[in-house]
């Protein structure tokens, strides 16, 4: 599946399912020619929604 990611924080929702056997889950970000981005950063939260780092 191909998605255009803008600039900043964008918001990625996967559906996973467990018929089965155990869960598994593969996300790849990659450029045209399928390879990674060298300057690439994720989060799991926007840095103005993250926790405050704690001692």
């Amino acid at each position: 599946m191909d998605a255009n990611l803008r600039a900043g924080w964008n918001k990625v929702l996967v559906r996973v399912e467990n018929r089965s056997a155990g869960w598994e889950f593969f996300f790849r970000i990659a450029d045209d020619q399928l390879l990674p981005f060298s300057d690439l950063k994720w989060a799991t939260q926007p840095a103005a929604l993250a926790p405050a780092n704690q001692p």
